[in-house]
């Protein structure tokens, strides 16, 4: 394999691999999403789907456009070799880790997933690899290089949608600043400072005889997306809002997660 994918362009080669790297961690995220668990994530990087599937867009058109272009420099060639070594070195890392927790019986069940997302990879990459060199003579072959391409955008898309669509992550936004909003507020009573006027709209403050009501107001669905498993892991950590609500040291509420208007009191001997 390495011998034929000398004749790959260097870019076309390079960007190929980033190509299929981005796509294989929009894989492994939706399986950590899918079971709840941590991956192995030696050589992924990046917490967001939609990071990823962009860069996917990036270098899938640059490895086509370049797709048809030999690598006619010896330099080029070496380079190309490389970048082939590194890929067997990553992939044969990753594999043996993995199989090696399989014999220390400490392996999850998203070990043969990501197991299994290696191995797609590395057969990815070498149906590139000869299809890039078919398509020299035959473009035919460049179409079905298209076709792998788009499938695998395809197949990204479609995960990053369920696990992370653009819908949920603007109500969460929205909701983070609501929650940010509310603790900024107490922070100021602690000090006995004004209310900043910058607060949004989902949050109201009010006097009650001897208390203080901070009223704020939930715009994502939180209990549709636990009940579809759609509240997942990355979405947690990517948008995450501690859920305990702290006044001089004490706690004195917690975040309500779930979509409406919801209260935290706290009583005028606390703030003084």
């Amino acid at each position: 394999m390495i011998k034929i994918a000398s004749r790959f362009s260097l870019i076309s080669a390079f960007c190929s691999l980033l190509f299929l790297y981005n796509f294989c961690s929009i894989l492994c995220f939706a399986v950590e999403d899918y079971y709840g668990e941590f991956t192995s994530t030696y050589f992924l990087f990046g917490k967001s789907y939609w990071t990823a599937l962009s860069s996917m867009i990036f270098n899938g058109v640059i490895a086509l456009y370049f797709f048809r272009t030999p690598a006619e420099y010896s330099l080029t060639r070496g380079i190309v070799q490389i970048l082939n070594l590194l890929l067997i070195i990553v992939v044969g890392t990753h594999i043996s880790f993995i199989i090696s927790k399989y014999f220390e019986a400490c392996e999850t069940k998203t070990d043969l997933w990501i197991f299994l997302i290696n191995v797609l990879a590395l057969t990815l990459y070498i149906l590139l690899v000869y299809l890039a060199n078919k398509s020299e003579n035959n473009r035919r072959y460049f179409y079905v290089a298209i076709g792998v391409f788009l499938s695998c955008f395809i197949v990204a898309f479609g995960l990053s949608q369920h696990y992370m669509p653009r819908s949920v992550i603007k109500t969460l936004r929205k909701d983070k600043e609501t929650a940010d909003a509310v603790r900024e507020a107490i922070d100021a009573l602690k000090i006995s400072l004004d209310i900043s006027h910058n607060t949004p709209s989902t949050v109201q403050i009010h006097k009650e005889n001897d208390k203080i009501v901070i009223a704020y107001e939930f715009v994502t669905d939180f209990d549709a997306l636990r009940k579809t498993q759609k509240y997942t892991t990355r979405l947690k950590r990517k948008y995450d809002i501690s859920e305990k609500i702290m006044f001089k040291g004490s706690l004195i509420g917690k975040f309500t997660f779930s979509k409406g208007k919801h209260e935290i009191v706290i009583r005028n001997e606390v703030v003084k």
